[in-house]
């Protein structure tokens, strides 16, 4: 029996309890011709895309928009959605009539009728602290066994960062395979950064990067990858038919593939989600501690973090106030006492543009909060590009369901006790990492060397070419653009503010408007 036929009988028996019981990655379309019922449904964290479109006819489904064979034209309606929140939580897609089913999620197509609903309903909440088990053993045990089905016969290439995520992923593949069938992969600036940075940030992890590869004993490749961002963003649209609003991480992540491929790999590891699972960030279980009436706990975690200099009371307190006063006001928090990126950066949109931009909050619990941040994650497209243009298995072993569902209980002592944060990762991470990463409280910040990769004048030729667009002005704030562009800084690219205005707000909108022009009618 092959394997669709295996899995329709199994449905046929089990109905939705068929999901839970299958693991890994998967995108699934069912169809029951006796119902005339058509069931689509994704694996829990959206490692696999899945769109469609109803018709007069009935309704076709693919992994990304274009296997639906229609004449794809985009929805400002939509794009404004989509521009608004998570690309994970719009059921629609910035095209016309292209529908997506989301991470987690159930699609049941019938004659005039669409249902939705998560199948995924993971028990969230944490259990009490069990002093006999060895937590920092289940990280491993979890780890190891998340990432064993992505090893193939040949090469393994992990993406390595400076932090503990991917280093955690590339630990664990060199435990199960060994040093000689695993490669690390580090992107580095094109030429060294200059000017200031945002607070707690490192602009090139290429040192953390190299201690860990050396710790770990694997062959550790930097690349120094460089791109027009621009042209960047037109081969995303052709190729996803979405739009690309940040462009320069794919500059690195595009050229990791490259080399990859051509070493031979035939697979590439990721530990994107690390920071939502295993390594969730500690100061969250100071929320925890309060809402379970811990005070005296709580006061005691935030001394000893303050004593020591990991965070100062602000730092305290916002993670507190997290999931229970509006994010933009959390954000604006940030930005003016903590040296973050401004809570509403100019994103150069007019009215229609801005889509439905409520002021949200996350659940005020830390638990539900995460798995609300797990759904939204949304990369399944990125899993299908590097399958079909460069012939690589792309995996996220963090993303995994049950390792996930695993740390979606875990007790707040295993992310924040006696001072220390992240005390079950570091434990675990002990002997993989050495002690300069796992000592350190910056946070990587992602293509540091944008500025080197365009200019003003660059932008300039772009927004020409997009303002001839009649939806483009609709969309986009032409006049805005033009003076920001004129504003063009010549230092300090990466401080909040020059960082959110242009890195972020003016490439944004130009790459949103090269979207529409390449779509609309």
């Amino acid at each position: 029996m092959d394997l669709p036929t295996l899995l329709g009988e199994a449905f046929r028996q089990l109905g939705p309890k068929l999901f839970n019981q299958l693991e890994g990655s998967f995108a699934l379309a069912i169809y029951e011709p006796a119902k005339r019922r058509l069931t689509l449904v994704r694996d829990a964290t959206g490692q696999r895309p899945l769109v469609f479109a109803r018709t007069p006819d009935g309704a076709r489904f693919g992994s990304i928009p274009s296997d639906l064979q229609l004449a794809l034209q985009v929805d400002l309606d939509d794009l404004g959605a989509f521009l608004a929140g998570s690309a994970a939580r719009s059921t629609t897609t910035p095209l016309c009539g292209v529908e997506q089913v989301r991470p987690g999620e159930m699609v049941v197509l019938t004659p005039g009728a669409c249902e939705r609903r998560y199948w995924w309903q993971p028990e969230v909440g944490p259990s009490a602290h069990d002093r006999s088990r060895d937590y920092a053993g289940e990280y491993r045990s979890h780890l190891t066994r998340a990432v064993e089905p992505w090893l193939g016969q040949g090469l393994t290439a992990c993406q390595l960062s400076g932090g503990w995520d991917s280093g955690a992923v590339t630990g664990a593949a060199v435990s199960l395979r060994g040093t000689a069938n695993v490669r690390a992969y580090t992107a580095v600036p094109a030429a060294p950064i200059q000017g200031k940075a945002m607070r707690h940030t490192n602009v090139d992890e290429t040192g953390l990067a190299s201690a860990s590869a050396s710790a770990l004993g694997v062959t550790h490749q930097l690349i120094n990858a460089r791109a027009e961002p621009f042209a960047l963003a037109r081969w995303f649209h052709e190729v996803a038919q979405s739009p690309l609003v940040s462009p320069f991480p794919l500059t690195w992540w595009n050229a990791i593939r490259d080399q990859a491929r051509a070493d031979g790999a035939t697979a590439v590891l990721t530990g994107e989600m690390g920071n939502l699972s295993l390594n969730a960030g500690g100061l969250s279980a100071l929320a925890v501690l309060i809402a379970q009436r811990r005070l005296a706990s709580a006061w005691r975690e935030a001394r000893l973090l303050a004593r020591a200099g990991t965070i100062r009371w602000r730092g305290a307190a916002a993670a507190v106030l997290s999931g229970h006063v509006p994010d933009t006001l959390l954000q604006w928090f940030g930005e003016r006492l903590a040296g973050g990126p401004p809570a509403r950066p100019e994103t150069f949109l007019l009215e229609r543009g801005t889509g439905d931009r409520r002021a949200e909050t996350l659940p005020a619990d830390a638990y539900e909060a995460r798995l609300a941040m797990i759904r939204e994650t949304e990369s399944g497209v990125h899993r299908v590009l590097s399958e079909r243009h460069w012939d690589l298995i792309e995996a996220d072993p963090t993303a995994d369901r049950a390792l996930i569902e695993w740390s979606l209980t875990l007790p707040p002592e295993a992310f924040l006790k006696n001072g220390e944060l992240r005390p079950m990762a570091r434990r675990a991470l002990q002997g993989w990492l050495p002690d300069p990463v796992l000592n350190s409280h910056l946070r990587g910040l992602q293509s540091a060397d944008w500025y080197q990769m365009t200019s003003a004048a660059e932008c300039r030729h772009v927004l020409a070419e997009i303002r001839e667009h009649q939806p483009v002005r609709e969309f986009l704030d032409i006049a805005a653009l033009d003076r920001a562009i004129s504003e063009w800084p010549s230092s300090d690219w990466n401080s909040a503010a020059h960082y959110a205005r242009f890195r972020v707000g003016v490439v944004g909108a130009l790459c949103t408007g090269l979207f529409i022009a390449r779509f609309a009618a």
